[in-house]
């Protein structure tokens, strides 16, 4: 994707642009700005930029998933197909763990970010890296 020092102190914005299916999903730490058709179904998906961060907090998907959001609900979650009937009991977990970091956070200097979204990756190896805003799990 990008060149870049393994060192947590350094931080930069990044503007992301992912070219992809139309078919496919993409998703990364920041809202999408907008998107734009190009030819054989193929689209640009461009991301708002991202404030100041280390390398280590990028985090970019595109896959085939099936995305589920409700009005009123403050969590995206992302899996394959066949695991769709168990998203309503997921984002309800989602949206608890949200609401609980929005109370801590009142307390806090820190600012609550708006939508998190959560992508389910069979076999995914990292469930202790972190992510800002888009979030992995196995």
């Amino acid at each position: 994707m990008f060149p870049c020092w393994d060192e947590p102190k350094f931080r930069a914005t990044f503007s992301i642009s992912l070219y992809h299916h139309e078919s496919q999903t993409s998703e990364t730490n920041m809202p999408l700005k907008k998107l734009l058709s190009h030819e054989n179904n193929m689209i640009w998906a461009i991301f708002h930029t991202t404030p100041e961060m280390p390398t280590y907090l990028v985090a970019v998907m595109i896959a085939a998933y099936h995305g589920s959001s409700y009005e009123n609900r403050i969590a995206n979650i992302w899996c394959r197909e066949f695991l769709a009937k168990q998203l309503d009991f997921a984002l309800d977990i989602a949206d608890k763990v949200k609401m609980h970091f929005r109370y801590l956070l009142e307390f806090s200097t820190l600012k609550a970010e708006p939508n998190v979204k959560h992508v389910v990756i069979p076999g995914y190896q990292h469930d202790d890296m972190e992510n800002w805003r888009l979030l992995f799990y196995r």
